[in-house]
């Protein structure tokens, strides 16, 4: 296992301090910049100074509010998966993964209906470049297709939460360099860059 960070937050300042915890992935999200978030998206230059701290980066894209079940529709994975590939590339990704939130503790029938048919338009839209990996509960990562990654939520409540399942586990907040993080245990091979 690997210890890993995820941030909504550029983590170029405390980049010494997630290497001397001993972090060796720090997750980003490869999402355009908002009036809300302005550092929630990951650039070329943080990219380049978490890469020269020899750490490995987990793309996670969230824009918008994917909180509920009028959120996944076909055209959003669409243009999801457009907006996550342009956001990638800017950052310097390459071809490899990007994880796709499910953020809520969604019921059997969002995930058999809206959140499956929007997952397959992002594969779809995605095309062989870029792999799709999912952020969510564990009845949402029970839609990983063979070949994709599971990010699972910290949210042990949500539905099916068993770590067995995820190829990242989220866990609580910690403090790193003065800043609030996620903690996650990743696998060897969970799509970093």
């Amino acid at each position: 296992m690997i210890v890993g960070i995820d941030a909504p937050f550029d983590v170029t300042p405390i980049l010494p301090a997630l290497v001397a915890s001993g972090v060796g992935i720090v997750g980003r999200y490869v999402t355009p910049p908002s009036a809300t978030f302005p550092t929630k998206g990951l650039t070329r230059a943080e990219a380049e100074a978490i890469h020269a701290a020899n750490l490995r980066i987990l793309s996670l894209y969230e824009h918008g509010a994917p909180t509920g079940p009028s959120y996944f529709v076909p055209d959003r994975g669409r243009f999801d998966a457009d907006e996550a590939v342009a956001c990638a590339e800017a950052a310097g990704q390459g071809a490899g993964t990007i994880y796709f939130a499910v953020d809520y503790d969604a019921d059997a029938s969002d995930v058999a209906g809206p959140i499956a048919r929007y997952l397959d338009e992002v594969r779809v839209t995605l095309g062989d470049e870029y792999r799709l990996g999912l952020y969510g509960s564990g009845r949402v990562l029970g839609l990983a297709q063979p070949g994709e990654f599971r990010w699972l939520a910290q949210s042990t409540g949500w539905a099916g939460y068993s770590p067995m399942l995820g190829d990242v586990v989220q866990g609580p907040t910690i403090e790193v360099g003065g800043r609030q993080v996620d903690s996650d245990q990743a696998m060897v091979a969970c799509g970093a860059w």
